[in-house]
């Protein structure tokens, strides 16, 4: 976000989600942009996972996630029927209704070098699938 959105003002909004339920799991980097920055914005996210391989994350910016993270799991699960619903998803989705705890507890526990070596096990290439969007010009015709 830093590098891509506020230093090299290459997209007007870039994010990265995390699903993983039972199976495998989706980690998605989406973005939003002029189609003719597309190659410079590949190039980008690119080095930014080169970057993460090879140097990790700082602390400060780890810790500065967590709470974030942390924050809004706190805030989306104030009530009981919050707490709930994620009791009932977490069995459905991952089979165990508590999964919820473990995953604050995980949360914490992350270190830079966790970080590290998740994202040379997961973000490479031959696990990759990329996808753009770019909207037809007027006047053109549906494949």
């Amino acid at each position: 976000y830093a590098n891509i959105f506020k230093k090299k003002n290459l997209v007007y909004a870039i994010s990265a989600e995390n699903f993983t339920p039972m199976d495998q799991g989706v980690f998605e980097i989406s973005c939003h942009f002029d189609a003719p920055k597309k190659d410079a914005i590949l190039k980008a996210i690119k080095e930014e996972i080169a970057a993460v391989k090879t140097k990790s994350v700082s602390l400060q910016e780890l810790e500065k996630v967590k709470t974030q993270i942390l924050s809004n799991y706190y805030f989306d699960h104030q009530k009981a029927a919050d707490i709930g619903y994620d009791a009932v998803m977490d069995e459905a989705l991952i089979g165990d209704y508590q999964f919820h705890k473990k995953y604050v507890e995980a949360i914490r526990s992350i270190t830079p070098d966790d970080i590290k070596r998740v994202a040379n096990a997961y973000l490479v290439d031959s696990a990759s699938t990329l996808v753009i969007l770019i909207p037809k010009k007027e006047g053109e015709s549906s494949l």
